[in-house]
């Protein structure tokens, strides 16, 4: 069970409630704010199912909404942001049946302690009589107008200490003026890059060259914004074909309690891969064949087991084989010039035959770490 605290909300609750803005205003483009916002949300909920403190959400946003670069101070935190909050996080503020409460003596309503996380959206307080008046946007603004400077800083200092203690945030600078930045800027401008790359792709969906088609590849999700890693695949499936040989079991033979004639499946299912590769279907079914027909019983030797077919010939088995594919997957990362790489063909004719050091080369080209195939390597000199 999950540990949660009576104070605790969803982000999204203490959004609704106005505790951080819907935009930003140092810009006024759509991605930015669109990730900045949702990522805030994510630092100030993080690790806890989207849960957090008041103050925690007012703080990270206004760090944000300072802008990159601010060194910004407790004492400029000062907003309607962060002193809303300040009566959620002071316990002055309190739920009820769903909707939020205050006395007209703004005294805290109840005590922030554990709770069961199953009961995590219980009514706060109980003793419920008519000097308490509901709280909307309307009557916020005489909220704010009751606070004491002093008791928000105590507030705001005490949350820029925890969200630090936890990652959530940047400290710049220290001592009695000490300042914090938002942290994520690295993360915002790298995100916008990809969702306007995502945007004004240069290459078209479909286009193929020597054998490589131009696809949208994996589409990941980012605060309601789609970003999507173009990849450059074969326009046909690359396959590799080999054959497997399995043996009679020897468990089998020997007991003279077993019928005569030994069923099929007494085969063992256990197949030994054998030691070459074909690629196309048709030529691994052609050697299976051979191998089939020319495999013969050793001068002199009797079968521990035969079949009997429908017709009541008598055959004997000494190996069953069986053709089998050996998927070859090949991305290309979407912005290479993809007119520089070989075509799928030679991709996989050049890993049927390479040494260990081409083998690094090929395994660069590519955004899927390929699997060892065929390796040429220097035969050890032997001693005289």
């Amino acid at each position: 069970m999950r540990t949660m605290y009576k104070k605790w909300r969803h982000v999204d609750t203490w959004e609704d409630l106005g505790l951080m803005g819907d935009s930003l205003s140092f810009t006024d483009e759509e991605i930015v704010n669109k990730q900045g916002l949702g990522y805030t949300k994510h630092l100030a909920g993080q690790r806890h199912g989207g849960y957090c403190n008041p103050m925690d959400v007012a703080v990270v946003f206004s760090l944000l909404d300072a802008g990159e670069g601010a060194a910004v101070t407790a004492k400029s935190l000062i907003n309607p942001y962060t002193s809303i909050a300040y009566f959620f996080q002071t316990e002055r503020i309190a739920s009820k049946s769903g909707d939020w409460w205050y006395h007209k003596s703004l005294r805290s309503l109840y005590r922030n302690e554990r709770c069961s996380y199953y009961w995590r959206d219980s009514n706060q307080f109980y003793n419920h009589t008519d000097e308490f008046i509901k709280f909307d946007k309307d009557n916020a603004r005489w909220l704010m107008s009751q606070i004491v400077e002093k008791d928000l800083l105590k507030e705001i200092n005490k949350c820029l200490t925890s969200l630090k203690s936890r990652g959530r945030i940047e400290q710049v600078t220290h001592g009695r003026n000490r300042t914090f930045e938002w942290k994520g800027w690295d993360w915002l401008y790298k995100t916008r890059s990809r969702i306007i790359t995502t945007g004004a792709k240069k290459r078209k969906l479909g286009d193929i060259v020597n054998g490589w088609e131009y696809t949208q590849g994996r589409v990941d999700m980012s605060y309601g914004m789609e970003i999507h890693n173009h990849e450059w695949v074969p326009t046909k499936e690359c396959n590799l074909y080999f054959i497997e040989q399995s043996h009679y079991s020897s468990n089998v033979a020997g007991y003279p309690h077993y019928k005569p004639m030994i069923r099929k499946d007494h085969y063992d299912s256990r197949y030994r891969k054998l030691p070459y590769y074909f690629l196309t279907e048709d030529a691994a079914r052609a050697a299976m064949m051979r191998m089939q027909v020319e495999e013969t019983l050793p001068e002199g030797a009797f079968p521990v087991a035969r079949y009997m077919d429908d017709d009541f010939n008598t055959l004997n088995l000494i190996s069953i084989f069986r053709v089998r594919t050996k998927p070859i997957e090949l991305i290309v990362e979407g912005a290479k010039e993809i007119e520089q790489y070989p075509t799928p063909t030679e991709v996989v004719n050049q890993l049927l035959a390479c040494t260990p050091e081409k083998f690094v080369k090929l395994n660069e080209m590519f955004t899927n770490k390929l699997q060892v195939i065929s390796l040429t390597e220097k035969l050890l000199e032997t001693e005289e």
